[in-house]
């Protein structure tokens, strides 16, 4: 089975990055990660491009204006050909599993 899950972001740098750590913290799940940067302002980007590292992030976007989460998750289900879809937010944590 193939997993396609989006990850968005809007700001709040510090629950990016417990977020994303929660998605990532286990490298035996296999699925594909696209993260949406919705226009951040906080750092998220340098963050984002500098110190995210994971073979099962398909692909940033880094979008210029805020779109919104109905867009995103539009855009980027409308391309996948995954058995299943996901969508987190940066203030979801993910458990173990």
């Amino acid at each position: 089975m193939t997993i396609d899950s989006v990850f968005i972001t809007y700001n709040r740098l510090a629950y990016t990055k417990l977020s994303l750590a929660s998605v990532l913290a286990d490298p035996t799940e296999e699925f594909s990660l696209t993260i949406w940067d919705n226009a951040l302002t906080n750092g998220t980007i340098d963050y984002l491009k500098n110190e995210v590292d994971d073979l099962r992030i398909a692909d940033i976007i880094l979008s210029n204006k805020n779109i919104g989460q109905t867009a995103v998750v539009n855009e980027i289900w409308s391309k996948s050909k995954a058995d299943l879809l996901g969508k987190l937010d940066n203030d979801c944590l993910v458990t173990p599993g």
